[in-house]
């Protein structure tokens, strides 16, 4: 019987997903970019998840 040569991949990504709240008069920043926030102060943002260490600075303030 000859052997067959099988090709495997495989692909895989990831996603950030913050979400909560906070006073809906403040202002909301991640990663230095404005957060929009709902008429409650929820807001909800997805975020890129590349490979290797990341860091997203939160900052809200009034």
């Amino acid at each position: 019987m000859s052997k067959r040569r099988r090709s495997l991949w495989f692909v895989a990504d990831a996603q950030l997903i913050v979400y909560g709240a906070t006073n809906p008069a403040a202002q909301l920043t991640i990663c230095g970019k404005p957060v929009p926030l709902s008429t409650d102060g929820s807001f909800r943002l997805e975020m890129a998840f590349p490979d290797g260490r990341q860091v997203y600075p939160i900052q809200d303030w009034l």
